[in-house]
């Protein structure tokens, strides 16, 4: 596995086309590359988080910064809050209690399969990206 340093880790679902490609649209805007990339579906999650969530349940993008791991809407905007201008406005978004921000966020999990498709395997990164990516 490689060495990750200080950079904050992102789970996501790697057979998914919205996470896959939310995180080649985090890739192209995170210049300073604070963020390393790693499939739930890959030894990295099972190694980082199995101790801590049940992997096979997850619907979830999860972002390990340090040893807090932040799920869902909380994720999605600790990581556009490290993205630069104007991505990081979006976190105007943490005055709606997390409740309603986890309702929004679990309705577009539940149907992201259907409305944006499924891939057979985990997408392979570029020659450009494989630095970034664990697994």
């Amino acid at each position: 596995m490689k060495n990750h340093g200080s950079k904050k880790i992102i789970f996501f679902d790697g057979v998914c086309a919205l996470c896959s490609n939310s995180v080649k649209w985090i890739i192209k805007r995170d210049k300073k590359h604070n963020f390393m990339y790693t499939p739930l579906q890959g030894e990295t999650a099972q190694e980082f988080l199995s101790s801590s969530v049940d992997l096979n349940q997850l619907n979830t993008i999860i972002l390990l910064d340090g040893e807090k791991i932040h799920t869902k809407s909380n994720a999605a905007l600790k990581i556009a809050g490290m993205l630069p201008y104007p991505w990081k406005l979006l976190q105007i978004l943490r005055i709606f209690p997390r409740p309603l921000r986890d309702w929004v966020y679990d309705g577009i999990s539940k149907h992201r399969y259907g409305w944006f498709g499924k891939y057979d395997v985990c997408t392979i990164p570029t020659e450009e990206e494989k630095d970034l990516f664990l697994d």
